[in-house]
């Protein structure tokens, strides 16, 4: 029986490794967006441009946005989904997820 607890323990510190070492990525592959992308105030953001083909995503008050080019009414549509997200704290749910993920 001690030896079946030992294999699960070990398995879940091994999970929690895994998935702290992929949180801290994402983080830190969100950090490089952010410094290596040109930031301007619009819509209510601070808008990220990044010069990679990404699907768009709000982080807090970040807009990340690619070089994608949108019409007007894409565009419109687009910035009112990202403000949902960030007027009803998506990026808390997200963390929070993480937070989970790594926990159990």
């Amino acid at each position: 029986a001690e030896t079946s607890i030992n294999i699960f323990m070990t398995l879940y510190w091994v999970g929690v490794a895994v998935f702290s070492v992929r949180t801290i990525v994402g983080i830190w592959s969100l950090l490089q967006l952010y410094l290596g992308s040109q930031r301007h105030d619009k819509w209510g953001f601070k808008v990220v441009s990044v010069n990679k083909d990404i699907p768009q995503f709000t982080f807090f008050k970040l807009l990340f946005i690619g070089p994608q080019s949108y019409g007007e009414v894409e565009l419109k549509a687009l910035v009112t989904h990202e403000q949902c997200h960030k007027d009803n704290f998506h990026s808390i749910d997200v963390l929070l997820t993480e937070v989970l993920t790594i926990v159990f």
